[in-house]
């Protein structure tokens, strides 16, 4: 333990105690690493440049694996909206 200089109490030390290192080509996962990859195929957000907006843009879509064809939605907002809603059913 130390001592403050201002007032003399003694505190413990504010430094966490570091892990014992692994050993130099030993890896590790992370906690929650196989829960992801037992989750399967992910689906993902695209910019659909084949399938414009009447102002030209190209839409936001999402892939879905598994799928022939992107699901396509009027804006970013609501493709990622989707999304995530497709993220919490999970």
């Amino acid at each position: 333990m130390n001592h403050c200089p201002t007032c003399g109490r003694r505190h413990r030390p504010r430094r966490p105690k570091m892990l014992a290192p692994l050993p130099l080509l030993e890896w590790r996962p992370a906690a929650d690493a196989e829960s992801i990859l037992d989750a399967g195929p992910v689906p993902h957000l695209v910019l659909l440049t084949d399938c414009p907006t009447a102002d030209g843009e190209p839409r936001a879509g999402i892939i879905i694996p598994g799928r022939r064809l992107p699901l396509a939605f009027a804006n970013m907002a609501a493709a990622v909206k989707a999304l995530r809603q497709m993220g919490a059913a999970r």
